[in-house]
């Protein structure tokens, strides 16, 4: 018997028929485990604006304060930036307010503001957006456009009613 017997007849080389199900039955599991795997990570947060709020100003007074709820569903972000959009002309900033010796104490929040998973308030008496240089006053009834920059979630555009004054914030 020489080699050549053991040729197939058409003259060539045998042909060795490739399985592929073996390889992909051993490649499909693993790939199926590393995309779920992929998908138990921390999740991206997701920052929302709401309750927006600021009380009516009087003639002359050129300068209010905006509140409002911030619901963070991921990891701490923080609130850097505010900047007013209308009305034109007006500049905004954070500020944090104590109490010391029966005196409420307004302080810039020159590194801006932490905003941990789950809900932040800016309120009367404490943190709040501080808006100066209004070029009229603020009538109830009336808006505010505010853009909120935070440090990972991005920017946010917040319209922001105004509300009487003495106000107490938006109705639950």
């Amino acid at each position: 018997m020489t080699c050549a017997s053991l040729l197939p007849s058409t003259g060539g080389l045998p042909r060795v028929r490739r399985r592929p199900m073996p390889t992909i039955r051993r490649t499909l599991p693993a790939l199926l485990a590393a995309l779920l795997a992929a998908g138990c990570g921390p999740k991206p947060g997701t920052v929302a604006v709401e309750q927006a709020w600021t009380r009516e100003t009087a003639p002359g007074q050129s300068m209010a304060a905006v509140y409002f709820t911030i619901s963070n569903d991921g990891a701490e972000d923080r609130l850097l930036a505010p900047t007013v959009v209308a009305p034109a002309g007006a500049r905004a900033s954070l500020h944090t307010g104590s109490m010391a010796g029966g005196v409420m104490r307004m302080r810039p929040a020159a590194d801006g503001i932490a905003v941990p998973e789950g809900t932040t308030r800016l309120a009367p008496g404490g943190a709040h957006v501080m808006i100066e240089g209004l070029p009229g006053p603020l009538k109830a009834g009336g808006q505010l456009r505010l853009q909120l920059r935070f440090r990972v979630a991005g920017t946010r555009a917040v319209s922001v009613p105004v509300l009487p004054a003495g106000s107490a914030g938006p109705a639950a």
